[in-house]
């Protein structure tokens, strides 16, 4: 087996502190001694317990090994956190979204705390990299033009009604990465729910036209 010199830390984990004791010629000293896991490339591991501060420590070998311990796990705990970080759960954020819409529609919580809610899980969408997401992925064209007198049309997205589109002209939207719902409403007359998975530079294309007692929708994906 190569020496610990010899061998490449690939991992290094802080385990704990704890205080130790010297006796010296004229009085004891208190020392903090740190634990860390070490793996090493070869594929084995062992733990090593170093202080900073040990009085013995005349020539700093000691200070040395703890301070490249300590600064690879600091290393390996930024990775961690900063892939934590790195892009929110889209899909776990969508369901959010609807179970939200459920239960402002059983009335189980107020608008308010549901327009509240609804924007920080919005903004955690907003988060997502703008290079992850292709834009104007999804077209959503009207067969007709709306007649005289017809009320108007609204599409909902994941059980949110989106009144701030207008369904009167062909509309682009850009949807983020993962699985969404789809539906049309006309006054009563409701649409069947149809769901789409966007990924990558998938692009869709929603179809729909109202009738007196129902809504056709027809959906194609255009990878």
């Amino acid at each position: 087996m190569k020496s610990r010199d010899k061998k490449t830390i690939k991992r290094v984990k802080l385990l704990g502190v704890r205080t130790a004791k010297e006796t010296l010629v004229f009085t004891t000293v208190n020392f903090s001694v740190y634990s860390f896991w070490v793996e090493y490339e070869d594929g084995s591991a062992e733990t090593i317990e170093v202080s900073p501060t040990n009085p013995n420590d005349k020539r700093k070998k000691e200070k040395a090994l703890f301070d490249s311990l300590m600064a690879k796990a600091n290393e390996a705990h930024t990775q961690i956190a900063d892939s934590s970080r790195a892009q929110p759960d889209v899909k776990k954020t969508l369901d959010e979204l609807k179970t939200l819409k459920d239960l402002l529609d059983a009335n189980v919580i107020t608008q308010d705390i549901y327009d509240l809610q609804r924007e920080k899980l919005l903004q955690e969408l907003n988060d997502l990299p703008q290079s992850e997401i292709p834009q104007h992925n999804l077209s959503i064209i009207r067969k007709k033009a709306r007649p005289a007198g017809e009320s108007r049309t609204i599409i909902k997205i994941d059980g949110v009604k989106r009144t701030d589109v207008d369904l009167d002209t062909s509309i682009s939207l850009t949807l983020p990465s993962g699985s969404h719902s789809i539906s049309f409403q006309r006054a009563a007359v409701k649409s069947k729910e149809y769901g789409i998975v966007v990924s990558g530079t998938d692009k869709y294309e929603v179809v729909f036209e109202p009738k007196m007692f129902s809504i056709e929708v027809t959906i194609s994906n255009n990878k």
